[in-house]
Parts: C-alpha cells; structure tokens; sequence
C-alpha cells in the first residue's frame, strides 16, 4: 500500500473519530430551588428517550447527550423545565415552585385549604376527570383515580347495583367498612350525578377526618356539586351512548360432547345403561348474554349577576344491562341558588330529587344446589346443552336428566320478575353573616328523604317457586335524615401564617323503617305487578 492510501485511510479515521467526539458526550450540573438549596431526587430525562437519571443527595447529575437533546427537568411541586442541548458542558438549573398547584383549594371538613397547607391524606378528582367516561353511579368516577381507594359493584356489574368504596379496606367483620359521604356539607347524602359534580376530595386519615368524629373513621367523601357563575345564561347539553359486551365466555361442551362425558361417567361407576341424548344442542351462554348499551343525557343551565348565582340541571340515565331482562334507568334534577343579599349575608339553597327503576335479573350464586335455584349465569354452565329451552308441551325444561333438576337459565331470566324503585330528595338551606372582619356565622338546616319499594314475583312455571301456584315478596325500605349545622368561623393572617378558629354544634337525627311481606298460592300467574 503506497504512502498516499495510508495517509487518506489515516485522515477519514481520524474524522470519524472526531464526528463520534462530537455526536455524544457527558454532561454534568445540578438541580436546586430558588433559595439555592439542591433538590435531591429530581428528573432529568432525555425528551422522547428512556435515557434518564435523578439528582443525587446534592442535586448532582451527569448524563450522556448529544447536541440536539432537549433535556427535561422536573420534580413533585414544581414547573417542569426543558434545556435544549448545544454545546453545554455543565447545567445550573433553578427549579421555580408551581403555585398553581400549592394554591389549588380542596374541601376539607367544615371549609376549604390550600393543598401547601394540608398535611393529612387528601385525594382530589376534577370535574373533567369525573366526566371522562359515563357512569351510572357517581362513585364509579373514583376507580383508578384516587390512591388507596378501592371502588367495586356489590353485584358483578348488575345495572343499578349499588357501588362498594372502601378507603382502609375492610375495617370491621360486622359493621360496615364504607366511608362517610359529605354532599355540599350534608353529611350522610347520597351521590348526584356524575355530570352535576364540581371536585371530589376523599379525605383518608385521622388528621383530615377528625372533625366528623367515629363517623369518619373509614375515611370521608367530600362533593362538591356544580354553582352558577356571574354572566350570561349559559346552556349545556352533555350526551353519551356507550356498547358492553361480554369479554370472555367459558368454552363449554356441546350436546354431542356432553352424552359422551355421561356415557364415561356411566361406564366408569359400572353401569350398563347408556344416556339417552336429547334432541337439542343449546348454548345457554349465548341464550342469557346479549349487547348491553348505557345512554347517559344532561341538560343545564347556569349563570347570575353580583348579587346571585344559579344552576340547574336534569339528568336521565339509561343502561340495558348484557344479561336479559336486566335495565336500570334514572332521572335526577339538581338546583343551586346563591344570593348576596346584604354585604354582609349570604344565603343559599340546594335542592336534589332522582328516581331509579331497576328490572333485576339473579346474577349471584347462593350456593344452592336443589329446588331450581341459583343464579342465571351459573345455571348456564350447569345446565345440560342437549336440553332445549322448552318441552314438547310448552312448559320450560329443567335439568332432571342428570340428577341436578334446576330451572333452565333462560326461563330464570324471563320469567322471574324482580322490580325495585327508589325515590330520593334533598334540601339544604344556609345563612352565612360576616359579623366583623375575620369572624363569620354559618347556619344550615337540611333534610332528605329515600324511599325504596321492591317486589318480586316468581310464577309457578318456575321450581323455585315452591309447591305451586306462585310465590311473591314486597319490601319496603324509608330513611329520613334531619340536619341542622351552627358554627363561628375566625381567619386571621399572623406573620407569614393563617390562623383558623372554629367553634360550633352539629345536632342530626336519622330514622330508618323497614317493612316486608310475601305470599304464595295464587290462583294465577297473571296477577304478577310492578311497583
């Protein structure tokens, strides 16, 4: 190889060597507040990249760029910064706190603070986070977005169960394990709708949930439901459709499958006489299963002057649920006033009203295993595939052939009627008197009122059913809740801190009635009702 080759194979190494020099390289620098102290603990990620680090005990940091990198810095509290990376060796980096965050107020007991002044165990869900899916329950909203809290349907997703929080788990074997519901200051109310909700706070531990006592032992949920704002009327009109289905099913056996399993079972306890297939093949999976929708439809409106404030809305709800015969539907209305009637007195008015109707369908299992009992979608799974859904004569099939005589799933579903209504309203009143600067009077008076009636009803046509001629139940349930709220409020600003005084009386009444009933024998399945 001549003396030229060489020295131009020597110069493009050296070239590339410098391009490599050039393409990536280590930088250093720290991360600190604006009080110059380091922030340990911070990010320091390459945009678009997995390549990162955190700052040491120091603020220290060192991390392989290259020119172009927009390095991005963060930490809990803080305005995320990006650097754009040049030619820089070494980074500086003053961290500003994000007030937006440290001023955002959240409800906590009988007021509001600042999250920078909290120092318990506080959740906070936006509306826009509320909002973000329709939910027949309010509660539903909570699931995945608060910490440590645990939402869950006490009935496998039937329409219109009701929904199981548990902030602490299960605290107790006998009592119940659920948190206190705090709705606009009323305390043990029941949930608006999701639409109608301002913020929730979930308030977790003893320092946040002092002030209700025992009652807030397993946690307190504070809502907060939607006020009108000073401008123009405004007019609002939400409105979703949603689609369920099923996202698995058990692959069970067909008819032919299934005599051949009985065949093995007579052969193998020594017996001679074969199973007589029947003539069916049904899936009563596919039978009980259909596609489940949820309608969800809001109209509102808002607006005031200086002197008051006003919103209202309607809301009507509607889930087909995927086993048949299974709905839930439901229409609430929601009305806020405030009105600034003096300089000094303010009053208020919250009114809340719904009615639910659910057409049940048995989705639960109780462990029977005679009488016709069980719920539809075990029944699916024990039924025999080559029983069809009715006999010769008409009358429903059951499972008799193989010694496990229930009612078929699908006749459960149809026939068995389960009817339940439920009435609710809410009133809330207050007077709020700015005696002299700093001090405050709060008074409120509220009431509700739940009302709920259930029927249920199954034919003779079912095994269930007992001895012939029908069995029907009716239950009744009435709760009424009584609340009157008297407290002084004093605010004052000491130095660089607030002080807060809070004296008052809390007087609440609760009545609950329950009543039931049943009969059986009728002359007539015809006489069946709903409520």
């Amino acid at each position: 190889m001549n003396l030229k080759i060489k020295l131009t194979l020597m110069l493009l190494l050296i070239f590339n060597v410098s391009l490599f020099a050039q393409d990536g390289y280590k930088i250093s620098g720290t991360v600190s507040d604006e009080g110059k102290m380091p922030i340990p603990g911070a990010n320091v990620i390459v945009a678009k990249t997995t390549n990162g680090v955190v700052t040491d005990f120091d603020g220290n940091f060192q991390l392989e760029v290259k020119r172009g990198d927009v390095l991005q810095f963060s930490y809990l509290g803080y305005v995320k910064q990006s650097i754009t990376i040049t030619n820089q060796k070494t980074l500086n980096i003053i961290m500003v706190e994000n007030e937006s965050q440290l001023d955002e107020v959240v409800v906590v007991g009988y007021g509001s603070r600042k999250k920078s002044d909290i120092t318990g165990a506080v959740s906070s869900i936006k509306a826009e986070e509320i909002n973000a899916f329709p939910v027949a329950d309010a509660a539903q909203a909570l699931q995945g977005r608060a910490a440590g809290v645990v939402v869950q349907s006490n009935n496998g997703g039937e329409p219109g169960a009701p929904i199981a929080i548990k902030i602490r788990g299960n605290t107790s074997i006998g009592a119940s394990s659920s948190p206190l519901i705090v709705v606009d200051g009323f305390v043990g109310a029941t949930m608006p709708q999701a639409s109608d909700i301002e913020s929730i706070e979930v308030l977790k531990d003893a320092s946040a949930t002092a002030i209700y006592g025992s009652r807030g032992s397993n946690g307190v949920v504070m809502v907060t439901t939607k006020k009108g704002r000073n401008g123009k009327l405004t007019v609002e009109m939400n409105s979703t459709y949603a689609t369920q289905n099923t996202a698995n099913r058990i692959d069970l056996l067909n008819a032919d499958d299934f005599a051949t399993y009985q065949n093995r079972i007579i052969t193998n306890g020594g017996g001679s006489t074969p199973y007589v297939q029947g003539t069916a093949n049904t899936d009563w999976q596919d039978l009980i299963y259909r596609g489940g929708s949820t309608a969800n439809h809001q109209l509102s409106f808002s607006g005031g002057s200086d002197k008051i404030n006003f919103y209202a809305s309607g809301n009507y709800f509607k889930q087909d649920g995927i086993i048949i015969n299974s709905d839930f539907e439901k229409a609430t209305f929601l009305t806020n006033v405030d009105a600034q009637v003096t300089d000094k007195l303010k009053l208020g008015l919250n009114l809340f009203g719904s009615r639910a109707i659910k057409n049940g369908v048995a989705t639960q299992s109780n462990g029977s295993v005679s009488g016709g009992g069980d719920d539809v979608i075990t029944l699916a799974m024990r039924m025999a595939p080559d029983k069809p859904i009715r006999e010769a004569d008409g009358s429903f099939s059951t499972n008799d052939k193989i010694g496990d005589e229930v009612d078929n799933p699908y006749a459960v579903a149809t026939e068995r009627i389960d009817n339940t209504k439920t009435d609710n309203f809410r009133a809330n009143f207050y007077a709020n008197y700015d005696i002299i600067e700093g001090l405050a009077f709060k008074t409120t008076f509220g009431l509700s009122n739940e009302n709920r009636t259930r029927g249920i009803f199954l034919p003779s046509t079912l095994i269930k059913s007992g001895s012939g001629g029908g069995r029907a139940t009716i239950e009744n349930y009435r709760n009424s809740n009584i609340l009157s709220e008297n407290y002084l409020t004093y605010k004052r600003e000491i130095g660089k801190g607030d002080l807060t005084l809070l004296a008052g009386y809390s007087y609440q009444k609760n009545v609950t009635e329950r009543f039931s009933a049943g009969a059986s024998g009728f002359l007539s399945d015809s006489f069946f009702f709903t409520i």
